[in-house]
């Protein structure tokens, strides 16, 4: 008996005189060990591969931090997400959501400590998500009237992206795919020469921005009018009832062009 408390008293003085000496121990069936290794945390993503494009994901995704300890044992997981305070959780393992937009950054900071205090250095992942479409402003002028091709008219889209920023916009014509313009913008254009001028059909302009995000414009046949007939007229006002003939029967006005 005297040999197991003189045991006990010599482990209990031998802990304190290491705990004074900042080492990190712990006592399992009576089996001391030393455990001055952090613990390692993982992060893995819900879903594990972007669902947008150029590596932009376009969803929430749900983030799981799986922490391990080979001796003592995680205590707490740390995380933060940009622009807020730290968040504990005691255990090992935790997921949340981010549906952030870019207002923010994708960056996530976390890590763990275990049982006896060793603490993981901080670890960094940064996560690019784009959830908003580009804000887009579409025109249509006619430019003129070619007496061989008929109508030149010009699409104009004005389009940006405060997130991933602009990828293409393609302009559509009874909704088949006329035209393709790459490249960060803001301004994109496309011009097309038509003969008759197309009734009933409808243009639309489709802007993308890296993520895959996109928006819609829509361009009547009616507004195309109002505004040639608005801007040729008073471009060419002292001929204005000729030209107003002119922009109403395009055969008139290839006639004239020969005269």
């Amino acid at each position: 008996m005297l040999k197991i408390m003189s045991l006990f008293n010599n482990t209990l003085v031998i802990g304190i005189i290491l705990i004074l000496l900042s080492v990190s121990i712990f006592s399992v069936n009576g089996i001391i060990f030393n455990d001055t290794s952090p613990p390692v945390t993982t992060i893995s993503l819900v879903p594990p591969y972007p669902d947008g494009e150029n590596g932009w994901y376009l969803n929430d995704v749900c983030v799981i931090l799986n922490a391990t300890d080979d001796l003592s044992g995680v205590k707490e997981i740390h995380y933060r997400t940009p622009k807020n305070d730290w968040n504990i959780l005691y255990g090992d393992l935790i997921e949340f959501i981010l549906d952030y937009n870019c207002s923010e950054d994708g960056l996530i900071e976390y890590f763990a400590i275990d049982l006896v205090g060793n603490v993981e250095e901080t670890k960094t992942f940064i996560i690019d998500i784009d959830q908003i479409p580009p804000v887009i402003n579409s025109t249509c002028e006619f430019i003129e009237i070619n007496p061989i091709y008929g109508w030149k008219l010009e699409f104009t889209c004005f389009a940006t992206d405060n997130c991933s920023g602009m990828d293409r916009v393609e302009f559509y014509f009874n909704n088949q795919l006329q035209s393709t313009v790459s490249g960060p913008g803001p301004e994109y254009v496309w011009t097309v020469f038509y003969f008759p001028l197309p009734r009933g059909y409808k243009f639309f302009i489709k802007a993308y921005d890296l993520a895959g995000n996109y928006n819609l414009g829509y361009i009547r046949i009616s507004d195309i009018n109002s505004n040639f007939r608005y801007n040729f007229i008073n471009k060419n006002s002292n001929y204005i009832f000729s030209n107003y003939f002119l922009c109403r029967f395009l055969l008139l006005a290839r006639l004239a062009y020969f005269l």
